[in-house]
């Protein structure tokens, strides 16, 4: 009786614990994955996040991207609002236009003039706090398939060379990336929760150990400045 007893609780224990590790992390899905979507322009699909952008207006719905995704000769495209279950699946496509294009980085802001649509906004980090060797987190759409979130180290800076061929001091991580998660977050996660540190911008073929992203320096003279 005591052993039957002993086995029930050790159990109970058990399944207690399982229960636990598997629950989801409700902060990183509030704070930084549901603010990433998928787009379309010209032909190739590419990631974006909702976030505060300086124009057209404040309240408007503004997201990130990277400059290489969108065709200058033709800055417009479709962003996708996707929801996947067991037994559903649902999509609907926004217009967007570009309204800002950095100068200098692997960057464009977009905005989505659709009344019916109103994304929560992601937080830019006021100061990187991560540092090499800490978790960061990727999201996008690898390959233009569903949403994924990857883990992986932060890296050190690097001055190499950005899609558009010019020299650029870069940051490095080893979340792993593919086709289709360019433009996508990576994330530091600090006492105030999930806050934007990169833009995913390109990878060295199939090593995703050599992942570039746009630095938070530039991010942030993007949004500020323009630049």
């Amino acid at each position: 009786m005591k052993i039957l007893i002993g086995t029930l609780l050790a159990l109970t224990v058990i399944l207690g614990l399982g229960a636990y590790t598997v629950r989801a992390d409700e902060v990183l899905r509030t704070q930084a994955v549901n603010h990433v979507y998928k787009i379309i322009s010209n032909g190739a699909i590419c990631s974006a996040t909702a976030i505060k952008l300086p124009a057209p207006a404040e309240n408007a719905n503004t997201f990130l991207t990277a400059k290489h995704c969108i065709n200058p000769e033709n800055p417009v495209g479709k962003l996708i609002d996707e929801t996947v279950t067991e037994n559903s699946e649902s999509s609907t496509y926004y217009d967007f236009k570009v309204v800002m294009v950095s100068r200098s980085s692997d960057l464009v802001g977009l905005v989505v003039p659709s009344e019916d649509f109103h994304p929560q906004k992601a937080t830019i980090a006021d100061t990187q706090k991560a540092m090499e060797g800490d978790e960061v987190f990727s999201v996008g759409y690898p390959l233009g398939g569903s949403r994924t979130v990857t883990v992986g180290l932060l890296g050190q800076k690097e001055r190499s060379v950005q899609p558009m061929g010019d020299l650029k001091v870069m940051q490095r991580a080893s979340t792993q990336i593919d086709k289709g998660m360019s433009g996508g977050p990576l994330y530091q996660k600090t006492d105030k929760g999930y806050e934007i540190i990169g833009v995913a911008s390109t990878k060295a073929g199939g090593n995703n150990f050599m992942n570039s992203f746009v630095t938070l320096t530039d991010i942030k003279n993007f949004i500020e400045k323009g630049e």
